[in-house]
């Protein structure tokens, strides 16, 4: 919705005049690009965040916290967050997949998944809680001070050349040009270097395809 939104002329509406004084986002990573262009019109920040249907929020930007654009914050207060390298199940202090330590076991987290067509719970649940902590499929890199910047789901990030490659930061950049409104990045098969990144775009209002 915000990168709708950001298409149209956001010039046009005061936030002052209408009370706006906090902006959120959620269900999924917000661009950088998108949270700049906000600011320059209104004058505010998008405070973005994590959560997933299992959990609530996890990861979030409080209000008196000081914002890093592209992070989506650091944890919530209930969740001991830890990165799990998702190839060899050990942590890391870098990027990793987004896991939740179970002892304590957080109290927003479910008690498990129940039946579905494809697969018995036991099945499920035996993946999402293997190795003592809650696998949420997001792999997500931290830096010095906790603030956790989304890379992609772990059955999105793909290699190309022996480089672990992010569809999400090549859609980040994409969406820079002022010609794209919308970017999907995917692997596609290469002989030498296994995959190559190949980019989906649609174009922004004014602007018509060319070589």
């Amino acid at each position: 919705v915000w990168r709708m939104l950001v298409q149209a002329d956001l010039g046009r509406i005061d936030p002052t005049a209408t009370g706006l004084r906090e902006l959120l986002s959620a269900g999924e990573p917000l661009n950088p690009e998108v949270i700049e262009h906000v600011r320059r019109a209104w004058g505010l920040t998008i405070r973005d965040g994590y959560g997933q249907t299992e959990t609530t929020a996890q990861v979030a930007n409080p209000p008196g916290q000081p914002l890093r654009e592209g992070s989506m914050g650091r944890p919530l207060p209930g969740f001991d967050v830890v990165l799990i390298d998702p190839a060899t199940g050990q942590e890391r202090t870098d990027e990793g997949e987004l896991c939740l330590r179970l002892d304590p076991r957080p109290l927003p987290l479910m008690t498990g998944y129940r039946d579905t067509a494809d697969a018995s719970s036991d099945e499920l649940n035996a993946d999402a809680f293997a190795g003592g902590v809650y696998h949420t499929g997001d792999v997500v890199s931290i830096d010095a001070d906790g603030y956790l910047t989304y890379v992609g789901r772990a059955d999105d990030v793909f290699k190309a050349s022996d480089y672990r490659i992010s569809p999400f930061e090549l859609e980040s950049v994409l969406i820079e040009h002022p010609a794209v409104a919308e970017a999907a990045v995917v692997p596609a098969p290469d002989p030498t270097r296994l995959a190559v990144p190949k980019a989906h775009v649609v174009l922004a209002a004014g602007h018509e395809p060319s070589a």
